[in-house]
């Protein structure tokens, strides 16, 4: 028996795929939504089932994790009135920005927790505990029903490093295409997509490489910037082989 729905707010499919089976493994049910439009639009609608929390990243196609809470918290006063029972929603922010920086941007608004990529299912359990009401279940089963769980999740995992591999050098094109152009900006946006489906994966040789494209854009050097490409197809490669 499921525990519970949880929202999930994120625009890469593989890492809302593997977000998904860690959730599964844990016995949450999910919906996913791509941007933080559409979330809000979700939880506005009569129809849609209220969420237990909301598990958001940073980067979404149209605004910040951070934006999306501030904008969810006006839109929960702003119904106060008419549901004044109605608790905030709990948001579990996600990135792989570093957590003081993420605690900084979000002021006073709360949330439940920010975690780090990648998330272990580790992490997830011990952030929605509070959500739960504990059932007591004898250990040798719990610990059989687990390892099955976690067998499901490694799985999923080996199953979507082929998605990662295309998926990089996609992105690794459109890289070097931004670079070609002047478009700093994309060059990072690109980089940050990869890095974090290749540390959901725990794929560390890629997703340091991503940090060094990303790191090598601010020296101004596109010889510098070019350089940190093909150490990334290298990781690239590597990974393909």
């Amino acid at each position: 028996m499921a525990h519970g729905l949880i929202l999930v707010v994120e625009d890469h499919q593989i890492n809302r795929q593997m977000l998904q089976a860690q959730l599964k493994a844990e016995e949450w049910d999910s919906h996913v939504v791509a941007t933080g439009a559409e979330a809000l639009a979700y939880l506005s609608s009569k129809t849609s089932a209220a969420p237990a929390a909301i598990v958001s990243d940073y980067i979404l196609d149209d605004m910040t994790g951070i934006e999306l809470l501030h904008q969810l918290r006006a839109q929960e006063r702003r119904n106060s009135d008419a549901h004044p029972a109605d608790a905030p929603v709990p948001v579990i922010l996600y990135s792989g920005m570093p957590a003081e920086y993420l605690r900084e941007q979000s002021g006073s608004e709360g949330y439940m927790a920010i975690l780090t990529k990648p998330i272990s299912r580790g992490q997830l359990r011990d952030t929605l505990a509070p959500l739960l009401q504990r059932r007591v279940e004898p250990a040798c089963e719990e610990q059989s029903r687990s390892a099955c769980r976690q067998r499901a999740v490694d799985h999923m995992a080996s199953e979507l490093t082929q998605e990662l591999i295309d998926f990089s050098y996609e992105q690794l094109d459109m890289l070097r295409a931004a670079l070609r152009e002047g478009a700093v900006e994309e060059v990072r946006r690109h980089a940050h997509a990869l890095r974090g489906s290749a540390a959901v994966l725990r794929q560390s040789g890629i997703a340091a490489a991503c940090a060094e494209v990303d790191h090598q854009t601010y020296s101004g050097s596109y010889q510098k910037m070019m350089l940190a490409c093909t150490r990334l197809q290298a990781a690239i490669d590597r990974l393909a082989e």
